[in-house]
């Protein structure tokens, strides 16, 4: 039997300090079952919380629907909305929320008082207070608790009510690893007992002892793993794998992130290096495109074109390679300041060495891209020339598979030489040499919080 059904799910946020709107839920669906134990899972900002204020009618979605018994949230007013929670939806929170004003056993009658319905009121504190292990404590009052005492005042607050559906937000967060594990047996037993619970945790461990885990990520819910009949330790390992390929796409993302604004931040200097990179791919196609031209090989009978042509291309190849080095030299001084400042920050070697590739890949690509077209216009207007000196019309630009695949396996390999340059550097110098070089290079002091801020 369906309990909770949320539809399409959006949450839309307007910042209040730029023109801009926040995606905190994209389009989020699923269903819970009647007596389900489900876990979500997700990195800090991923929407989780949004999902779980959204569910228990704490926050108001932007679009689609939530509905517990077929009954839509969207129609109750705010009136109907506060008995709704009172009456249907049990909150567990990670800082207890307890008033240290209420012994523990007013605590926990508060919400049957709040309600109006304190027939057996007794009765039910009595089982409630045997079941969390409470008897001794009901006199006593929150200060005077430890932690998970005052979870389990929370879990028994939550539970009288016999609420359709108990939510949690992080219920062992603030709780050491004996009192977390005590919060999650008592979690298991209610839910024995046909208790329906939602929590949202950052904790594996946590999540293991549910039936089914929903991971949440850029507000949608990015996969979903079921419990059946794996042990805990089981469910913890297939838990662990999907937040291992969680993160690997988020650190991917990030790489590609500072490597892109590594080149947009430093564009000044990058400027340099990829116009004599464009250019000297430029001149390259050319003298292929030259080399390979019809009418081109009918000089040869007269003059030694193509060995002109030929020894023009190892010469500019030779220069090329010297023209990149040297303008790269200058690039490369401003990489290991960042890289310094990377690496102060927390990153180690080899993640440098991800960046560095991608950096080297996108300008790669720029490189490839701008110069291959320049050549090929170039080409097109020297053919033009050659028809108007020597005459004729024997003269035709023809592009070659083989001139293309020549120029980007030889400038592959240039780059291949400078992301090799990149990893000398990255293992030849030492962190504090690299922060040395960040003091110098970045005298402005926007440069560190530009990276903190990565946005």
């Amino acid at each position: 039997m369906t309990l909770l059904k949320v539809e399409n799910l959006k949450k839309e946020y307007q910042s209040k300090f730029k023109n801009n709107t926040v995606v905190a839920l994209a389009d989020v669906s699923f269903e819970v079952e009647k007596g389900e134990f489900i876990a979500i899972m997700g990195e800090s900002g991923s929407g989780k919380s949004t999902l779980l204020n959204c569910i228990a009618t704490l926050d108001q979605p932007t679009a689609g629907t939530i509905s517990l018994n077929n009954q839509n949230f969207k129609h109750l007013s705010d009136k109907q909305l506060a008995a709704f929670r009172r009456d249907h939806l049990g909150f567990v929170f990670q800082d207890f929320n307890l008033l240290d004003t209420m012994s523990v056993a007013d605590n926990i009658y508060l919400p049957l008082i709040l309600a109006k319905n304190t027939n057996n009121k007794e009765q039910k504190l009595s089982n409630l207070a045997k079941q969390l292990g409470l008897q001794d404590l009901l006199n006593k009052y929150p200060y005077e608790l430890s932690g998970g005492q005052k979870q389990r005042v929370a879990i028994g607050r939550a539970l009288i009510t016999n609420p359709e559906i108990l939510l949690a937000d992080e219920p062992t967060g603030a709780l050491d690893s004996k009192n977390s594990a005590d919060i999650l047996s008592i979690f298991e037993q209610y839910n024995q007992q046909n208790q329906t619970i939602l929590m949202v945790t950052h904790s594996a461990l946590a999540a293991s002892h549910a039936q089914r885990v929903l991971f949440i990520k850029d507000g949608k819910v990015f996969h979903q793993t079921y419990r059946g009949n794996k042990t805990e330790q089981e469910m913890l390992l297939t838990i662990s794998d999907a937040m291992t390929n969680l993160l690997g796409g988020l650190i991917k993302m990030l790489y590609w992130k500072l490597a892109w604004q590594s080149i947009v931040k430093n564009r000044l200097e990058y400027l340099p290096f990829m116009l004599a990179g464009s250019a000297a791919v430029a001149l390259n196609m050319v003298i292929q495109l030259l080399i390979y031209s019809k009418g081109v090989k009918k000089l040869a009978a007269n003059v030694s074109v193509i060995e002109m042509l030929t020894f023009s291309q190892i010469v500019i190849a030779i220069f090329s390679i010297i023209f990149l080095l040297y303008t790269y030299s200058f690039l490369s001084k401003r990489k290991q300041s960042e890289f310094g400042l990377f690496s102060i920050l927390g990153l180690q070697k080899i993640d440098l060495i991800k960046i560095s590739w991608r950096q080297q890949f996108i300008s790669f690509l720029a490189v490839t891209f701008f110069g291959l077209i320049t050549g090929v216009v170039f080409s097109k207007v020297l053919i033009l020339l050659f028809m108007k000196l020597v005459g004729g019309t024997e003269f035709q630009l023809n592009i070659t598979t083989v001139s293309i695949v020549f120029i980007v396996v030889f400038f592959m390999i240039c780059f291949l030489f400078l992301l090799i340059t990149d990893i000398f550097s990255i293992f030849k110098l030492k962190t504090i040499s690299l922060l040395h070089a960040t003091k110098k290079e970045n005298q402005n002091p926007e440069a560190i919080g530009y990276y903190l801020a990565l946005d």
